[in-house]
């Protein structure tokens, strides 16, 4: 009996859909489930996706895929509404479009579908407009170029400024070595490499005394153990024979503060004026030179970070 009712076609069973509560026999299930049930998962015809039956217009509402008609009324009626915007945007006949030439001032705005009409109408207009779009173009372009030459030539008398008054820096490293062989007497002198400070000027190089000292044995009795000795040498150069003399400048000669902040440096300098200078002009390198024998005591070397990794800076300028 059990098993003749498990398979009995009369037997009434429920509806297996989710959300249906509909009770009907064994042989009518079937096609309740499949053609008549409101909550049977049916495919959409556009999108492939499942959706419930009950539920048909609130999923062609959202579909992706759904036929829609443009919303210019353009007449185009079956445009996925995925791709109604694109439509809308960029084919439809009523959509309302500017004029091509509006970068050039036209400031029309006419359906897609007047576009041509529009610029076959306007040819004389936007003519115009182009032309003094062009004038405009051209006068900027002068303007340019005239502000690009003003700028070339202050940058080339930066340029030249810098040529001319560009300092030197000696960089003296292993100072402890350089004094200790000066306090011995093994190299009581050390010479930097020979510069100009302006093109086709006079040559010079700097002589210092690590220990202090200076040409006069005299005066050098009293800085040496001292004082750190400067001085600054006009020596034979390749356009003296172009320059006048006496050599008649005044430079400045500055022991530099290695302090990391530049704004807390306390650079130490002193002026040369070489209008003293009665010397002949010279033909060969010789120990004379104007300078400082007490340019700085070996006390206030040791000082802020005048020495600093061994090193010390010297600079000459005008």
């Amino acid at each position: 009996m059990e098993k003749h009712l498990s398979g009995c076609s009369f037997k009434v069973v429920q509806c297996p859909n989710w959300g249906c509560k509909e009770k009907l026999t064994k042989q009518e299930l079937q096609i309740h489930v499949t053609f008549e049930c409101s909550w049977r998962k049916i495919t959409c015809e556009y999108c492939k996706i499942y959706y419930i039956h009950n539920e048909k217009q609130s999923h062609f509402d959202v579909c992706t895929k759904f036929p829609v008609q443009c919303t210019n009324k353009c007449g185009v009626r079956d445009i996925p509404r995925e791709k109604l915007e694109v439509h809308v945007h960029d084919d439809c006949p009523k959509t309302e479009v500017q004029c091509e030439y509006k970068n050039l001032g036209c400031d029309a705005v006419f359906p897609r579908s007047d576009t041509k009409y529009h610029s076959e109408s306007q040819v004389e207009h936007h003519l115009s407009l182009a032309l003094r779009g062009l004038e405009t173009t051209q006068h900027q372009v002068r303007a340019l170029a005239s502000l690009v030459k003003d700028q070339s030539q202050q940058i080339k008398r930066l340029e030249q400024m810098t040529r001319n008054f560009a300092p030197y820096i000696w960089k003296i490293p292993d100072f402890q070595t350089v004094h200790d062989k000066a306090v011995t007497g093994e190299q009581e002198t050390i010479l930097s490499e020979p510069f100009y400070l302006s093109k086709n000027g006079y040559k010079l190089r700097i002589k210092m005394m690590p220990n202090g000292g200076s040409a006069n044995p005299d005066a050098s009795k009293t800085l040496k153990g001292k004082f750190l000795s400067v001085f600054v040498k006009v020596i034979p150069g390749e356009y003296d024979s172009v320059l006048p003399w006496p050599f008649t400048e005044k430079l400045r000669i500055t022991l530099i503060d290695q302090n990391i902040c530049q704004s807390e440096r306390v650079n130490i300098c002193k002026v040369i004026d070489f209008k003293v200078n009665e010397w002949p002009r010279p033909v060969e390198e010789t120990e004379l030179g104007l300078g400082f024998g007490d340019f700085v005591h070996q006390s206030v070397l040791q000082t802020r970070s005048y020495l600093k990794n061994n090193t010390i800076f010297i600079m000459v300028s005008r």
